[in-house]
């Protein structure tokens, strides 16, 4: 798996990281499509998410699947063939939240057959890639200080790089996150997080405190 992470758009036939390849190129080398046969192009299947909100995902493409999410703490796993939809992800995020631009995300990051994506409330969600079951979930930050999760993770050899987004009342600032140790995550091997993850964002103003109850249990639908 980390080999096909490092080809990136090499391997033509599947997309496997965030932009393509970890440069985020976000172009694919194929040539079949080019100014003499786009006007040949027509849909084949179309798949309704039901989410409302703003679609940013930029989608998984291995092994004759599709991997996508969708605002709100939403993830789908679609045969590539027939758009059918195998597993859906989903779980209601505690609120309110102080967001400046909506629950939206920006997809998956795969390791084997694990699948990683933070979710909108900053926690980073493990996912078996081919049933969607949650192997576990870890705070990024504390989303009653206005900190959230938007962004697609990373995938680095058997690390998950990932980062957080402020409110809109703090000033700019990253977390790093290595929540799956090289020992403790592969192919073969379950994911476990830290004892201790460590988050380090930089210097800020803390977002509104917000009462929070918490969201319902994560919960994913075979279909």
């Amino acid at each position: 798996m980390a080999a096909a992470l490092l080809a990136g758009t090499l391997g033509a036939q599947e997309w496997t990281t965030y932009g393509g390849n970890p440069a985020g190129w976000r172009y694919s080398p194929l040539s079949e499509i080019n100014t003499g046969t786009v006007a040949r192009l027509s849909p084949k299947w179309i798949f309704q998410t039901r989410v409302p909100g703003n679609l940013e995902t930029s989608p998984l493409v291995m092994g004759g699947m599709m991997y996508m999410t969708a605002p709100s703490n939403h993830g789908f796993a679609l045969d590539l063939r027939s758009g059918r939809p195998v597993w859906h992800y989903a779980k209601t995020p505690p609120g309110p939240l102080n967001l400046c631009c909506g629950e939206v995300n920006r997809g998956f990051a795969a390791i084997g057959d694990r699948l990683f994506k933070v979710n909108i409330e900053d926690t980073l969600v493990a996912l078996d890639r081919n049933t969607g079951k949650v192997l576990w979930e870890t705070e990024i930050a504390d989303h009653k200080k206005g900190y959230s999760g938007t962004v697609a993770p990373l995938a680095v050899k058997n690390l998950v790089l990932v980062g957080t987004a402020p409110s809109s009342a703090s000033a700019a600032s990253s977390t790093l996150m290595t929540p799956a140790p090289a020992s403790a995550c592969g192919a073969s091997t379950p994911c476990r997080p830290p004892a201790n993850p460590v988050a380090t964002p930089g210097a800020r103003t803390p977002g509104r405190a917000a009462a929070a109850p918490p969201g319902s249990p994560a919960r994913t639908i075979p279909s």
